[in-house]
């Protein structure tokens, strides 16, 4: 009984195929097109060199802190104008940018100069962020601080957000056209770029001679 059951209902379905068959001169084909565009690659462009000045002690183990926050801290936030954003309170650089402190260095006001670092990529695209620390440096190793302006794709909301050393921040939206209008104060959106300001901490790992010029890397990773 089963088998005569699945007969029955096969059977409508080749008389349909024939149906159609016969008819076939009444169809039509059309091709269309699938469209696809690749996002641009991602570029990190350093437009101000991280640099902790003059004045570190020469004794291994020693410290020094180039300070460097978000809006939370405005005495070493380094300002919408310079991070390219409109925030809410167009937040001016505090007074305390560029100050070194720590064991291993004199302690100078604006002593050193903070990282700057510009992202280009998609208009309004999202892309992951990871500011890597150098732990493996033979003359000293390096935590770094700071924050990633993100773009909120209208006007007088974007936020410069603080990282951790080596943990991505997953969701930094670079500025778009939205960005430019409606702002009433702080810095300019630059659609399709977002900035990176840096500063931390280094450790000297080794003892050093009188005028020697120390240089390490650190990784900055951007990604979609």
């Amino acid at each position: 009984m089963q088998l005569f059951k699945i007969s029955k209902l096969l059977v409508p379905c080749a008389l349909m195929i024939s149906v159609i068959s016969l008819d076939a001169s009444a169809a039509d084909s059309t091709n269309y097109s699938v469209a696809f565009t690749t996002v641009p690659d991602i570029t990190i462009t350093q437009n101000q060199a991280l640099d902790f000045g003059v004045g570190l002690q020469l004794t291994a183990g020693i410290n020094c802190t180039l300070s460097l926050t978000d809006q939370g801290t405005p005495a070493t936030y380094p300002g919408d104008t310079a991070m390219k954003m409109a925030g809410s309170a167009a937040d001016t650089e505090g007074a305390n940018v560029g100050d070194l402190a720590g064991t291993g260095c004199d302690t100078v006001a604006k002593g050193g100069t903070y990282g700057l670092y510009e992202i280009s990529g998609v208009n309004g695209g999202t892309v992951k962020v990871t500011v890597n620390p150098n732990t493996t440096g033979t003359d000293f190793t390096f935590v770094p601080t700071g924050c990633v302006a993100i773009y909120d794709g209208a006007g007088n909301g974007d936020t410069c957000t603080a990282f951790t050393s080596g943990v991505a921040l997953n969701t930094v939206r670079i500025a778009d056209l939205a960005d430019t209008v409606s702002n009433t104060g702080g810095g300019i959106p630059a659609p399709g770029k977002t900035l990176i300001a840096v500063g931390g901490t280094i450790t000297t790992a080794s003892t050093h001679s009188a005028g020697q010029s120390l240089n390490e890397t650190f990784d900055i990773v951007v990604t979609y």
